[in-house]
């Protein structure tokens, strides 16, 4: 972990100014797909401002900025909600002075296009200062100055683009500096919290298949009959080993944008008794991909390595409910020896569902995990923007 921390900090001290965005998202998870609970954080954005006593002198009157920054918008994956924060320094009132923050909201293109004029969102603020340097930073010095209630806005575009949330008075300079000495060197860090919508009409299936969810699945119960049908298939998929499964062109590119692009690259004319040849995936795991995407049901007994497979196929395919339901078992098997494994996945297939899972995993156990041949593999594998993502894990846990 030395070696991340080091080419870390040197990265953070060479850094051309001295506000630095660290995002922390944390999409849907699994738990907050079965819950009814509104007080679950959807995404969190950490916010480091170091050396923030540069921004405190009586010279400087402007704001500081982060860097633009997205949150999941739960019923459209095709875009995010996109906010920056600002921060005022020194806000003057009543003989006291503050801090003041402004949440910013950015009209996205699926709210222009749809003509919807207000944004709703619930926040929490959190403001924390350490006096240490940015390499030795720990929980433990990190110190809770103030935070905001989970508080419910309206943003009201109004034929704007950009509207703000304001909290004036958020935090008073004294606490931040509480000797009276502006200069001293004080890192300040803000984190917002987004919360689901307590009016939210947002919903998603629940896939625990322990429960009474089945009754999701039983509008594809009539298709069954026809997965692996000569009479209703015109393409036949064949692997290595002898085996086949025969499917419908129709029906797969209506479930599945990777098939559909397929298809649609096919010259008609030699369209009929289609056969593909699978390579890199074995027959079992594009069986149960396929009769998914029939019948809505996948095994409930896979093995973690089966998981993996059937994740990285869905994901190839573009079959999203498939990957969302292989996400929640996957999370189930994460231990001392696959955590490394699913951050990756996760990271690499930007899916914070595995993400997280795993990252809350190396919060619980740092200690044990910090030092090990696992963490410096990944340290190496890692970007950098992921490797902030391993600070931020450290600072704040998930």
């Amino acid at each position: 972990m030395r070696s991340y921390i080091l080419s870390f900090l040197l990265f953070l001290f060479f850094f051309p100014i001295h506000v630095i965005g660290f995002k922390y998202s944390s999409d849907v998870s699994c738990a907050f797909i079965n819950s009814q609970v509104n007080n679950e954080i959807i995404y969190t954005y950490t916010w480091v401002i170091k050396d923030f006593q540069d921004f405190c002198n009586k010279d400087y009157s402007g704001g500081i900025f982060s860097e633009k920054f997205y949150s999941p918008i739960l019923d459209n994956q095709e875009e995010n909600h996109a906010w920056r924060i600002s921060l005022y320094p020194r806000f003057s009132y009543n003989r006291r002075e503050y801090i003041s923050i402004y949440l910013v909201a950015f009209q996205t293109n699926y709210e222009k296009l749809n003509g919807l004029k207000n944004r709703q969102t619930r926040t929490k603020f959190e403001v924390y200062v350490s006096d240490s340097k940015i390499e030795s930073m720990t929980r433990e010095s990190l110190k809770l100055l103030t935070q905001s209630e989970i508080e419910s806005h309206t943003f009201l575009f109004d034929n704007k683009n950009i509207i703000p949330l304001d909290y004036y008075e958020f935090c008073e300079i004294s606490n931040i500096f509480p000797n009276g000495d502006t200069s001293a060197k004080t890192n300040l860090v803000i984190r917002s919290h987004f919360y689901k919508n307590e009016n939210s009409t947002e919903s998603m299936p629940d896939y625990d298949f322990n429960s009474n969810s089945q009754d999701y699945f039983k509008q594809f119960e009539e298709f069954e009959h026809f997965f692996n049908n000569n009479v209703f298939s015109d393409i036949t998929f064949k692997f290595s080993c002898g085996s086949e499964i025969k499917a419908s062109k129709m029906f797969l590119a209506f479930k599945s944008v990777h098939f559909k692009k397929l298809f649609e690259q096919i010259d008609k004319e030699d369209s009929k008794a289609l056969i593909f040849h699978i390579e890199g995936v074995s027959y079992n795991c594009f069986y149960k991909l396929l009769y998914f995407v029939y019948t809505g049901r996948i095994d409930n007994n896979l093995s973690y390595n089966e998981l993996v497979e059937l994740y990285n196929e869905s994901n190839w395919r573009e079959i999203n409910d498939l990957k969302e339901i292989i996400s929640c078992k996957i999370i189930k098997f994460v231990n001392e020896n696959t955590w490394d494994e699913i951050l990756l996945l996760g990271w690499k297939t930007k899916n914070n569902v595995l993400k997280n899972s795993a990252m809350k995993f190396l919060s619980d156990n740092w200690t044990k995990v910090k030092d090990t041949d696992k963490m410096r593999n990944l340290e190496t594998a890692a970007k950098i923007e992921w490797l902030e993502e391993l600070f931020i894990a450290k600072l704040f846990g998930v």
